[in-house]
């Protein structure tokens, strides 16, 4: 994606962000910090967006998102990495809160020990 945002950087003034929904790192971090302060690099992945907070995103877009009893879990996340307590970052594990079961008919099925800490 930097090559990408390298060559239309410049072509594309209206170009101001991009949801990034790669597991690259690497790549999510180099566009963030070359780009930056003019360009938004939007965590299109939850399953990575404790390490992206950790790169310095704070833009998110996820699935998981939409279910409310998930919503504080972020948040606390969130508000750990911002100040900086990684003791209570490290206590955080997506498995057990952010994912969902996909059932035989294709439809997610949230279950309350999923979003337990």
């Amino acid at each position: 994606m930097f090559d990408f945002l390298l060559a239309a950087y410049d072509r594309i003034p209206t170009l101001v962000g991009m949801k990034y929904t790669h597991t690259d790192l690497l790549d999510f971090s180099n566009c963030s910090r070359f780009f930056s302060p003019s360009f938004n690099m939007i965590m299109g992945y939850e399953e990575l967006m404790l390490p992206a907070a950790a790169l310095g995103c704070d833009a998110y877009v996820g699935s998981t998102f939409n279910v409310d009893s998930v919503v504080p879990h972020y948040l606390e996340i969130l508000a750990a990495v911002k100040n900086n307590n990684l003791q209570q970052v490290r206590s955080y594990s997506f498995p057990y809160y952010a994912h969902a079961i996909l059932t035989q008919d294709n439809q997610y099925n949230y279950t309350t020990d999923l979003f337990r800490l």
